[in-house]
């Protein structure tokens, strides 16, 4: 699905990411110039309207006719991929059998089997939390449990749709290393199951650890990888156009997020700079498939 529009927008319930216009000289140096195309990405599964990353959002985005499903990926103590924005059950989404939420700060996946897993509920926001508050409209469900990177894989196989890709992010952080597997064994686990799935030339992978980016680059080069750092305070952005540069993205060189970005070249693939900016963070991606503008809660 590709628009033909240089419109820029940002919509609460879908991440929206534009690729510019960009030139290319042909024959007796002429320029030709593409127009730019809206990539639809459906930021975990659309969390604004079903419950996050989970089939009901996957399957309400691809009956929307999105682009991209973009998600998240834990591990769980057996070695099952399981798609959770958290390293762990999340206190304002997981209840136990008897109906109360997980205490704070929830269970790491890499402490439960997947039996155990499945037996937490994530249809419904904690009522009264923060976010709660922020996503009013989300349509609960109740009975909705965890599904694997598996299960979703075999939705979009049902559904008919050999269009739609897939973002993962690997949920791993150095500085909780108890709460995720070894960099090596996630991206062994991940690799090993998109290849097996037949999704590896439908996927691309991000992540806030690098670690996992740079064994992706080495054992499957041909899958495209996207770098992702953070910057919490608001940052300056100055974004434009032009037939000859494309979508240019300036950033102040005394920002946290230009230095840990464009500080290690070696370890970001060939691409153009992009700007993701939600409600949640502002962060920059480098991308190998090239230059985006995100936007989305």
């Amino acid at each position: 699905m590709h628009r033909q529009t240089t419109i820029l927008a940002a919509v609460a319930v879908l991440s929206l990411s534009v690729v510019a216009a960009f030139a290319q000289t042909g024959p007796a140096g002429t320029v030709s110039v593409h127009p730019a195309a809206f990539d639809i990405e459906a930021h975990r599964g659309g969390r604004a309207l079903r419950p996050e990353n989970t089939l009901q959002s996957f399957a309400n985005a691809l009956s929307m006719g999105v682009d991209t499903l973009e998600l998240d990926m834990g591990v769980t103590k057996d070695g099952v991929v399981v798609v959770s924005h958290e390293r762990g059950l999340s206190p304002d989404l997981a209840r136990a059998p008897d109906g109360s939420y997980v205490p704070a700060p929830g269970i790491p996946y890499v402490k439960l089997t997947l039996a155990e897993v499945k037996k937490y509920d994530v249809g419904q926001i904690r009522p009264g939390s923060t976010y709660a508050a922020r996503f009013p409209d989300q349509l609960a469900v109740p009975g909705t449990r965890i599904p694997t990177l598996a299960e979703v894989f075999e939705l979009v196989r049902s559904s008919g749709d050999h269009h739609v890709r897939l973002n993962i992010e690997t949920k791993i952080d150095p500085n909780h290393p108890d709460e995720s597997p070894e960099p090596e064994r996630f991206v062994a686990l991940v690799l090993d199951l998109l290849h097996r799935e037949g999704f590896a030339g439908r996927v691309m992978i991000e992540s806030f650890d690098w670690r996992t980016l740079q064994l992706v680059q080495k054992r499957a080069p041909a899958i495209p990888t996207v770098y992702l750092t953070q910057q919490q305070e608001p940052m300056p952005i100055s974004i434009s156009t032009s037939p000859h540069h494309g979508l240019r993205v300036s950033i102040p060189a005394n920002t946290a997020a230009r230095s840990r970005v464009l500080s290690r070249p070696r370890a970001v693939r060939s691409g153009r700079r992009s700007s993701k900016m939600s409600t949640d963070t502002r962060s920059v991606r480098r991308t190998n498939s090239g230059s985006r503008l995100w936007s989305g809660p």
